[in-house]
């Protein structure tokens, strides 16, 4: 892929996950929480893929973007370990169906913490982007 694509590619997933984020943040505010849950990890997923584009690792496969984020950025200490236990919080619970059930840890105290930890996870993505490529 050439840089242009890349950086075209970058600026369209990181947009994508600032919107989602704020739609997230929107559902909390409505006590929405399954859907504010589910929108905070797609936001982490869109700002995944966008760092996986820099890579020759390239999938939209949410399981495998989990993977390779880990592989890609964790293992290769670019990126703490933290930020991928809260990739697979919000896959875990994305794919269950009792998102708002209280069995599941999800309550209004930890959705106000993912959504946290989903806007730490976007915001380092895009200073590493941007430190590390000038996107």
């Amino acid at each position: 892929m050439s840089q242009k694509r890349t950086k075209t590619l970058v600026h369209y997933r990181m947009e994508q996950a600032y919107d989602t984020l704020r739609e997230a943040e929107k559902l909390f505010n409505r006590s929405v929480l399954k859907g504010a849950i589910s929108h905070a990890y797609y936001a982490m997923f869109y700002a995944a893929v966008a760092l996986l584009s820099t890579t020759d690792k390239k999938t939209s496969n949410q399981g495998m973007v989990v993977i390779l984020f880990e592989k890609e950025f964790v293992e290769k200490e670019i990126f703490p370990a933290e930020l991928q236990q809260w990739l697979q919080f919000g896959f875990k619970h994305h794919q269950s169906r009792n998102l708002d059930n209280a069995e599941n840890g999800v309550d209004q105290a930890t959705t106000k913490l993912f959504l946290g930890k989903s806007k730490q996870f976007i915001t380092t993505a895009y200073a590493y982007l941007f430190n590390t490529y000038g996107f």
